[in-house]
C-alpha cells in the first residue's frame, strides 16, 4: 500500500497513556507511593497538576529517567564491583 505510513492515528492515540498515576509509579519502581511524593518535592521525577489537584506523570518522561537510571545502574554495578576487589586486596593485604 502506497502512500500509508506507520504513525499513530489521532484516534489511536487515545488507547496509550500519557500520564502515570502515583499508584503506578510507584509500582514501576516498586516503591511505596509517599516515596513518589518525595521524589517530587525534590524534584526527582517530573510530574504536572491536574485542574483537580492531582499530579501526573509524563510517561515518556519517566521512561526516559527509567532508560537513564537503567544505564547508570549498569555502570554503578561495575563501580561497586570494582570496589570490592579493591577492598578485598586491601583487606587481604592487611592480615598478612
Amino acid at each position: 500500500m502506497e502512500g500509508t505510513t506507520n504513525s499513530v492515528e489521532p484516534s489511536d492515540k487515545r488507547r496509550y497513556k500519557s500520564y502515570f498515576t502515583r499508584a503506578e509509579l510507584a509500582q514501576l519502581f516498586e516503591v511505596a507511593p509517599n516515596t513518589v511524593n518525595r521524589w517530587v518535592r525534590g524534584r526527582k521525577v517530573p510530574s504536572v497538576v491536574t485542574p483537580g489537584g492531582r499530579r501526573r506523570y509524563p510517561v515518556e518522561a519517566i521512561l526516559q529517567l527509567v532508560k537513564e537510571l537503567k544505564q547508570g545502574a549498569d555502570t554503578l554495578s561495575a563501580e561497586i564491583v570494582t570496589q570490592e576487589k579493591v577492598v578485598r586486596r586491601k583487606r587481604a593485604g592487611t592480615r598478612r
